[in-house]
């Protein structure tokens, strides 16, 4: 296991942890804990509290998501020939977690706006864990395709003018082997 591979894989574990966090709390919080929540009527200081956590989580994990996705993705098209299918699967899971990121964190969050999208949490709620579900059947689907990987460019041969080529440059074309 070279330097490279080593680097993937720990961005690989970066990327999926956060998504473990994010989609494990929030269906937590939605399923779990809002039920007592209204049922007990939980004060105002208890949630606020849970609030608090859930926003330092939120944010470190959108952060790191950002980051490692970037990475890997950018690593997936350095590396491979990707489809059309693969590339329009990305574009959806990328523009369907923004959305989830500006959702999670306004809800999260501590402003005005958030306290008004705080009084639907159970709506807001319901709408980010099936985004957040959609993006991790995405996610899993493009786990599953194959392509091959690229070569760098060797296909193309120029060696000097000489007398078998009639003194001009011309390139000889060959097949690697791979």
């Amino acid at each position: 296991m070279d330097v490279m591979d080593i680097v993937s894989l720990i961005s690989r574990w970066l990327h999926i942890i956060p998504a473990i966090v994010l989609v494990g709390g929030t269906l937590f919080i939605r399923f779990v804990l809002y039920g007592p929540f209204r049922e007990q009527g939980a004060s105002d200081n208890l949630r606020e509290d849970v609030r608090k956590r859930w926003s330092r989580l939120v944010m470190i994990s959108i952060l790191l998501l950002l980051v490692s996705g970037l990475y890997n993705a950018a690593m997936k098209a350095i590396g491979f020939e990707l489809d059309m299918l693969y590339n329009g699967l990305l574009l959806i899971k990328i523009v369907l977690s923004l959305v989830i990121f500006y959702l999670i964190s306004v809800l999260s969050g501590r402003s005005a706006r958030a306290k008004r999208f705080r009084e639907r949490d159970e709506y807001w709620l319901n709408i980010i864990c099936v985004l957040m579900l959609l993006v991790v059947m995405i996610a899993g689907y493009m786990r599953t395709m194959q392509f091959e990987p690229k070569v760098r460019d060797q296909s193309v041969m120029r060696v000097p003018a000489g007398p078998v080529l009639n003194g001009t440059s011309e390139a000889i074309r060959f097949k690697p082997t791979v």
